[in-house]
């Protein structure tokens, strides 16, 4: 399928559509293994009560790339929520990151805002026998199956690793853990095996007074071996 854009370094390509979801994270080579298989793995805001996917109708949508680079610059803005979404996402040259930059605003401030990424694994290029995790140490979620790994983390603020997560089931009658995000609060499962995704969350900063400060949030996919 085509993607609306594409990001890479030679060992990891993900693939965005127009939505702004990612469907595709080919690795350890562009072109083997898809770890996705091309399934929908979303991401959602949660701002003060009000629940909103990026494929939502009511997002105004601006997506492309940074001059003269593989560096998304994408803006969205959801009316209902009040806010506007800025992402710069890459995978870094030397290393295989994929890392996701997200600065949220809103004019008129909110109480409470947590964004969320969902991941829909297929490990070596099939759903049978994956397990995800959540890594205390490095406040993370880590799929994995046999040699191959991948760990979820990021930063919010001076916050380090996720502020929560959901690990489950999927297929057979089950959505997934993403449906667990539509109420701004995930179950915090430690571990699931077999068929299964998972959906880490973090926390955006309140407003403070009468001016809304942006901010950077970095979610970091890590393809580590």
């Amino acid at each position: 399928m085509p993607r609306s854009l594409v990001i890479g370094n030679g060992n990891v390509l993900v693939g965005f559509d127009a939505s702004y979801f990612v469907r595709d994270i080919y690795y350890p080579r562009v072109g083997d293994s898809n770890q996705t298989m091309g399934n929908v793995c979303r991401t959602g805001f949660f701002i003060d009560g009000k629940f909103a996917w990026l494929d939502d109708g009511a997002w105004d949508r601006q997506i492309g790339y940074a001059e003269d680079s593989l560096v998304t610059d994408v803006t969205l803005k959801h009316p209902r929520l009040g806010i506007t979404v800025k992402f710069e996402d890459y995978v870094d040259l030397a290393r295989n990151w994929f890392i996701r930059n997200v600065q949220v605003t809103a004019a008129s401030g909110f109480n409470t805002g947590r964004v969320f990424f969902h991941y829909d694994w297929n490990i070596e290029g099939s759903d049978i026998g994956n397990t995800v995790l959540f890594d205390p140490r490095h406040r993370g979620v880590i799929a994995y199956k046999a040699n191959r790994y991948f760990m979820i983390g990021g930063r919010s603020g001076a916050e380090f690793g996720v502020s929560t997560w959901a690990n489950g089931k999927k297929g057979n009658g089950l959505a997934g853990t993403w449906v667990d995000a539509e109420d701004g609060v995930l179950g915090q499962n430690p571990i699931e095996q077999g068929a299964v995704d998972c959906t880490v969350g973090f926390e955006i900063d309140p407003q403070q007074g009468p001016r809304h400060i942006p901010r950077k949030d970095d979610h970091l996919l890590a393809c580590l071996g």
